[in-house]
């Protein structure tokens, strides 16, 4: 296993794990507001959330599957070209099996992927979402085992902001979530095949938490591809 950034001595143990788990995975899930790497001249980077699509799937009599991918850039400065690419993912069953499993030789992190993309991908990303309806089902049918997908913009994070959350309907799927697959497809392309980040990379929760434990190895860009796995 490899970590990324801070905190490079991985949680053992069930107690520590069970804690965990239960304190910290939904805020790691979906990335802090801010990603900086530290550096001189060009080496440097700070980005904040321009652009995160996420999903959460309820198996049935399981914990739940978690993937979020986060784009964190600032387009208003010159000097900063690039931007990071952030997935992680997190299967409750499959770490508890691996835990029962190993017992105190289990070693915790979350698979995770950190990759540069230029800021052109960014906003060609941005302007296949730009457009799309957006309309608001206030009585939508509640299927607790349906995947719940996420879309957040911050091109401006004070004033152009943009967050919803819905549960995909398989035999019905809106413009949105056409275009959520879409750019989810793009991005799983990029986490295959662009440099990934090497430098040492801190993140500001907020409010604070302690840094999480990535495992840069084991991450796929395929986890969930846009298809309900509990359908497969």
């Amino acid at each position: 296993m490899s970590s990324h950034g801070i905190g490079t001595n991985p949680v053992r143990g069930p107690i520590t794990l069970a804690t965990y788990l239960r304190s910290q995975v939904f805020s790691y899930w979906r990335g802090p507001e801010v990603v900086t790497v530290p550096g001189a001249n060009d080496d440097q980077f700070y980005g904040w959330q321009m652009l995160a699509l996420d999903v959460r799937i309820d198996h049935r009599g399981s914990r739940p599957e978690l993937e979020a991918r986060v784009v964190y850039a600032n387009t208003s400065d010159d000097t900063q070209p690039r931007a990071i690419l952030r997935a992680v993912y997190w299967d409750n069953d499959a770490e508890r099996a691996a835990l029962a499993r190993e017992g105190l030789q289990y070693r915790f992190g979350f698979p995770a992927r950190f990759v540069w993309l230029p800021v052109d991908t960014l906003n060609r990303w941005l302007d296949q979402l730009d457009g799309i309806d957006t309309t608001v089902t206030v009585h939508a049918r509640n299927d607790p085992f349906a995947p719940i997908r996420r879309l957040c913009t911050k091109t401006d994070y004070k004033a152009c902001v943009f967050e919803r959350a819905w549960q995909l309907q398989e035999c019905a799927k809106t413009p949105l979530d056409q275009a959520w697959d879409k750019v989810w497809r793009q991005m799983s392309d990029v986490l295959s095949v662009n440099p990934r980040v090497v430098d040492r990379v801190v993140e500001e929760f907020s409010p604070e938490y302690p840094q999480p434990f990535y495992n840069l190895d084991a991450y796929h860009p395929n986890h969930w591809d846009g298809e309900n796995p509990a359908s497969r």
